[in-house]
């Protein structure tokens, strides 16, 4: 498939040696050097294992390679020798499916691996699936594209902010003089980077019970979406923390059960996951002899609307989940959190009456260093977020924000909820999160632990019937006080620090990274049925098998330079270095002064060209080189 970009922009680097001598040849060429950078769209993927490179492998159900949704998935297949490509994903949306492959090549689809049927291009509902492309015969390339295509249902019985609305506009949408999108039933109350939330307002506004307010503000909700300027309308959702608060039991002689369920001590002889940033996502947090200021990054209060995210509710949930992760170690007193030489970013998000998207998503973007409302970015973005909270109702609003912290490499954890039942909760059903659930010392699930098609692994929650079975850790209002609880609130720290671990020894380790590690086994201890499953995900975490399975899993496959010049011959080729998520290198030495230019784009079938089905490219325009020369912003996109 021919696709490509004419973007390009250069800047001539001057060569590092003098002015010539009187006795240099005038007609004698230099040597220079060429090199850029290739920006590739954080939706485009391609197979692990195409003709002639192999930096994984996706030939089994059991190292199913982990794709995104919306996506465009390009791949290669023969009968021989790479028969099948396996892929997963997990939607939070409806979503449509379309295959495009050469003669011989049929595509399967399936909740699960044993039972799948032959492709058919309908719409599918949200959840976890598995595609298996196969070549039935021959050989040839393959596009897949998911395309989300729902929209939610409204409803009165949602936990939500009655009389406010968020409302985000189309980009670059052309507005007809005196046009507008509001209507007398709404006012601006505060708007935001790229949202603003309105305050439902008329006449006999305080006449209106709480159930009649939220029935307006579903009702204008529903208007809004039909403007054509209006990319979505939703209510303001109010989440909840998800724990089960016990008595303080330090001296019990099992207090560490949670760190050795899942090999924590092991991972401790290889990282302590020094250098890498977790924001904690949370009610804030307070000062404690366990977590020293000296660990703590600059964070943000987005309930109070400053830099000092302190627990004003007392409800001391976010320092204990902080404690999970990092608390100190080797320090004679309290205990060890996972990752105990990571630094703690602490935003605040919870206050009195629960958590807002609105300052869930601001939240999220704070911590991965992207523009939000405070006007504040910090330093240096987080690696990973942790969120122990969550609530029935899908959020454009903090989808948004999650699919912008995943694009910038950030790996995201969330708790799946404490309800016990089949149902999801956000944002750990977004599909670029880490769903969470949560086991007891035994390594079961326990029975307040939601389950479903979203939950990605379990880790340690404790009991909530037995005390001392519950994770013990940092407490309040004293410095000095540590306390138990259990909830799945507790269990996606102790995934998030192990996180940390990683991180600290693969340093661009990202979302899209982690999500191919689980789906290959490389994380997790399977529990349960055999492979995922809908109470343990892919398994119970475990540090010593993390930590010793960190390879290459980087999805972007087979992604070449060529340097061609004035005539189009290939003067050199080069394989792009990965930078980070999304962005790679390439160089060229020792090239003659002259006219050239490049072609970047990925050959799937190794047939010397990017023209076939699945394939993209980006040529730039042809330039005269005279001096060493760095070419940025290199774009590839379907």
């Amino acid at each position: 498939m021919k696709k490509f970009f004419l973007i390009i922009l250069f800047f001539l680097i001057s060569s590092c040696s003098g002015g010539s001598d009187s006795g240099s040849k005038s007609n004698e060429k230099k040597l220079v050097n060429i090199s850029g950078i290739v920006l590739l769209e954080d939706n485009c993927f391609f197979d692990f294992d195409p003709k002639g490179v192999s930096r994984g492998t996706n030939n089994g159900y059991d190292n199913a390679q982990y794709i995104i949704s919306p996506s465009n998935t390009g791949g290669y297949v023969n009968s021989i020798s790479d028969q099948t490509d396996w892929y997963l994903f997990n939607s939070d949306q409806k979503i449509d499916i379309k295959f495009t492959a050469d003669a011989g090549i049929n595509a399967y689809i399936g909740r699960t691996p044993y039972f799948m049927s032959q492709f058919s291009q309908i719409a599918k509902d949200s959840g976890r699936y598995y595609i298996k492309i196969k070549a039935e015969k021959g050989r040839g390339t393959y596009l897949l594209n998911i395309i989300e295509s729902s929209r939610k249902i409204l409803s009165e019985k949602s936990d939500f902010v009655p009389g406010e609305v968020i409302v985000k506009l189309k980009k670059n949408i052309f507005r007809k003089k005196g046009s507008d999108f509001k209507s007398g039933d709404i006012v601006l109350k505060k708007k935001y980077t790229d949202f603003s939330v309105y305050k439902v307002t008329g006449k006999n506004l305080l006449s209106y019970d709480r159930d009649s307010l939220k029935k307006k503000t579903i009702e204008i909700i529903s208007r809004l979406n039909e403007n054509e300027m209006v990319e979505y309308a939703e209510p303001n959702y109010i989440r909840k923390l998800f724990y089960n608060p016990d008595d303080y039991y330090y001296n019990n002689e099992n207090y560490l059960w949670n760190l050795h369920l899942i090999d924590v001590p092991y991972g401790w002889n290889i990282s302590r996951g020094n250098d890498v940033i977790v924001a904690v996502l949370d009610s804030g947090i307070i000062a404690h002899e366990d977590l020293p200021q000296s660990r703590l990054v600059d964070g943000y209060d987005f309930i109070d609307d400053d830099k000092n995210p302190e627990d004003e509710i007392f409800s001391f949930h976010g320092i204990h989940v902080a404690g999970i992760i990092g608390a100190e170690m080797d320090n004679y007193i309290g205990i060890a959190g996972v990752a105990p030489s990571c630094f703690i970013m602490p935003v605040r998000v919870a206050g009195y009456s629960g958590i807002e998207s609105v300052d869930i998503a601001a939240g999220i973007r704070f911590a991965a260093g992207l523009a939000n409302v405070s006007g504040e970015i910090p330093a240096k973005k987080a690696d990973i977020i942790n969120m122990s909270f969550g609530g029935f109702d899908f959020s454009y609003t903090e989808k948004d924000a999650v699919d912008e912290a995943f694009a910038q490499g950030v790996i995201l954890v969330a708790s799946s909820g404490n309800d016990g039942e089949n149902i999801k909760n956000y944002p750990a059903a977004y599909d670029k999160v880490v769903a969470v659930s949560s086991v007891g010392e035994s390594g079961s699930i326990e029975s307040y632990s939601n389950y479903g098609d979203f939950i990605t692994l379990s880790a340690p929650g404790g009991s909530e019937d037995i005390i001392n079975s519950s994770v013990v850790s940092l407490y309040g209002p004293e410095k000095d006080d540590y306390s138990y609880m259990g909830g799945t609130s507790i269990a996606a720290p102790h995934v998030s620090g192990i996180f940390a671990l990683m991180k600290s020894v693969k340093n661009d380790l990202d979302g899209q990274s982690i999500f191919n590690l689980i789906a290959n086994n490389s994380l997790t201890i399977d529990k349960g049925e055999a492979g995922f499953d809908e109470y343990y995900g892919f398994g119970l975490i475990n540090a010593k098998k993390a930590l010793s399975s960190i390879g290459d899993y980087t999805p972007w496959g087979k992604l070449t330079v060529f340097l061609k010049d004035f005539e189009n011959n290939i003067v050199s080729e080069d394989f792009c270095v990965k930078i980070n998520s999304g962005k790679y290198s390439f160089s060229f030495k020792n090239i003659k002064e002259g006219k050239y230019f490049i072609m970047a784009g990925f050959d799937l079938n190794s047939d010397g060209d990017f023209e076939d089905t699945g394939e993209i490219f980006s040529v730039s325009d042809i330039f005269s080189v005279e001096k060493n020369i760095v070419i940025k912003d290199l774009f590839l996109s379907f």
